[in-house]
């Protein structure tokens, strides 16, 4: 195998993150549900927001990079096999979640609400960039709602 193979298959797999992304049904929250595996431990453990923004930051970029292979190797511009954007929207949302079962749930059904019905500026973000950049930022964004959202709710409560 190749260098380039090598890196193609590496982008791939986390383009999928560890193949959520080829699930027969609902790729975009098997790979949501997934990224769980990072996020309830950063809440559970009480990491340090730094460290959360950090991985946040490193996961967008490889995010980004990655999803360039997935455009190639699937031939879509938007291919719903790639799901690392979940796991960095669904990061965001967290970054305002404590640890009980009721907000990590809310959490996780906010940032599918948002990241499913696209509603502005999301659609927006989606249509403006249509290239890896897009695939990520719309999620960003849902995250970005529904942490809003959490964020919100906790202060009215």
């Amino acid at each position: 195998m190749t260098i380039q193979e090598l890196k193609k298959n590496l982008a791939l797999l986390l383009a999928e993150f560890f193949y959520c992304g080829r699930s027969p049904v609902a790729p975009g929250t098997i790979g949501s549900l997934g990224s769980l595996a990072i996020w309830i431990p950063s809440v559970v453990f009480a990491w340090p927001l730094w460290l959360n923004l950090l991985l946040l930051l490193f996961l967008f970029f490889i995010g980004v990079w990655a999803s360039e292979y997935g455009i190639a190797h699937y031939q879509k511009t938007d291919p719903k096999e790639v799901v690392i954007d979940e796991v960095v929207g669904q990061g965001i949302v967290f970054l305002v979640v404590a640890p009980t079962l009721l907000q990590i749930i809310a959490a996780f059904l906010l940032f599918r609400f948002f990241d499913i019905l696209k509603p502005w500026p999301i659609k927006a973000i989606e249509h403006q960039f249509q290239d890896k950049w897009g695939i990520m930022l719309d999620d960003v964004a849902a995250g970005i709602m529904a942490m809003a959202v959490i964020f919100i709710g906790k202060a009215l409560l």
